[in-house]
């Protein structure tokens, strides 16, 4: 009876050849993400296929180490061990991020002693910021935090009050900012149709006090005065009552001078 031949290269008769010799690497391309809580980073070729790669996490970092440049110096370490190997020698770097151990991992790579052909930030710069929230319906209340105003505009008290909505209506309002003193009231007769007009209130002072006090011994007594001015904010009391003493019928403050000039 005949016996049944073997079969050249086959499983049985285990691999036939040689294992395949790893593969030189001159040139590749060295990305490094750095977080507030990891560094990672990862090894290339040109055609961007992973060749090897660390993070602060797989070298034994854990919680808030994990961000620190000694991490990120160790993952870069275990990183390029590699490459270095597989005869890398020059390199490109690709950062992005803002951790803390972006300048210390691209420290670890100039050590190595690979050549670098150049070093780019790839951190996303946002442009436009984000995108802005959808105009606000009723019943709600107004507030002056609801504005948006120019870059020039500052709002001293977010919290005063406009309007109070008690329908969800689309609402819509017209400032016009001007310098003015006092209480200014606007007459509804001008108003269009629709329209309705508020009345201007240009007094940052909220609230005024003041006290006589009497100094001296026997007949040589004087009077001294204290006033205390509360402000929203847009004023400092010395410039609000400095703009008062300017008012006509108002008393000269000789001592006060002009506070723009203290």
């Amino acid at each position: 009876m005949a016996q049944p031949r073997a079969r050249i290269g086959s499983r049985r008769n285990g691999r036939i050849g040689s294992r395949k010799n790893a593969r030189r690497i001159p040139k590749g391309v060295i990305h490094v993400q750095a977080s507030f809580n990891n560094t990672i980073v990862t090894v290339t070729d040109i055609r961007g296929r992973v060749v090897s790669w660390s993070s602060a996490g797989t070298c034994g970092f854990r919680g808030t180490r994990r961000g620190t440049p000694f991490a990120a110096q160790t993952a870069v370490g275990n990183a390029i061990r590699t490459v270095v190997d597989q005869g890398m020698q020059r390199a490109e770097v690709m950062i992005k991020g803002p951790g803390l151990g972006r300048d210390a991992a691209l420290r670890a790579i100039r050590r190595s002693g690979i050549l670098l052909s150049f070093v780019r930030d790839i951190t996303p710069m946002p442009h436009n910021g984000c995108r802005p929230p959808k105009k606000r319906r009723g019943p709600r209340c107004v507030t002056a935090q609801d504005i948006i105003p120019p870059p020039s505009v500052e709002i001293v008290d977010t919290t005063q009050h406009i309007a109070t909505l008690t329908e969800p209506i689309y609402f819509c309002i017209g400032l016009q900012i001007e310098r003015n003193r006092g209480y200014r009231m606007k007459i509804p007769n001008n108003a269009q149709k629709g329209s309705y007009p508020i009345d201007a209130v240009f007094m940052p002072v909220r609230n005024a006090n003041y006290s006589i006090h009497s100094y001296g011994n026997g007949n040589e007594k004087q009077e001294i005065l204290f006033l205390e001015i509360w402000t929203n904010g847009s004023l400092t009391p010395k410039e609000a009552l400095h703009e008062a003493s300017l008012l006509p019928g108002m008393p000269y403050i000789p001592l006060l001078g002009n506070p723009l000039n203290n």
